[in-house]
């Protein structure tokens, strides 16, 4: 059976999912650095670069979980760092959540949705699994773009307060065959 684990790096038209490096703590830094990122992530602006590299890269990319690739996205034609996407596959349920956050300066190019669409592609036609979800603070409107965009459907609020959207493998099939 094939896992997320199978994919190192992901390819896209302009992407690469790919692990991060020490080298990219200056660019993480870009949105662990910034308040209004942050918010909707741990709630802590890391401080320094030297903090992006201690408890970003080496504490949370680097720390590895089964069935789980925490993915850093980069420019395709110059292998910069604008962001990161996780797939947590769940193999009990046959389900994977995504989770993504992007660097505020390259928003609204479609990098993100070109990511997860990448990850929709794997999750369903080559993993084969039943469906797959996004989940957001109810006040986090931009991070709502991305499943609204790609059609998911919005299953309502899980017990933290975050909305679920979930997109099925039937869903995924036929809006691919419109």
């Amino acid at each position: 059976m094939r896992t997320i684990d199978d994919y190192h790096t992901v390819m896209t038209k302009r992407l690469i999912l790919r692990s991060v490096e020490l080298a990219d703590a200056p660019a993480m830094y870009q949105w662990l650095g910034d308040k209004e990122t942050v918010k909707w992530l741990s709630g802590e602006i890391l401080a320094s670069i030297a903090d992006v590299e201690e408890q970003a890269i080496r504490g949370y990319f680097w720390h590895d979980i089964a069935h789980t690739k925490k993915y850093g996205i980069a420019l395709r034609d110059t292998n910069q760092l604008i962001g990161g996407v996780d797939f947590r596959q769940n193999l009990d349920n046959n389900d994977a959540e995504i989770g993504y956050v992007l660097t505020p300066a390259m928003r609204g190019y479609g990098y993100m949705a070109e990511a997860v669409t990448e990850l929709l592609h794997i999750g369903f036609d080559i993993i084969n699994l039943d469906s797959i979800w996004i989940s957001h603070d109810l006040k986090n409107t931009p991070s709502r773009r991305i499943p609204e965009r790609l059609n998911f459907v919005n299953s309502g609020q899980d017990k933290q307060g975050h909305v679920v959207w979930m997109m099925s493998k039937d869903n995924y099939n036929k809006q691919k065959n419109e």
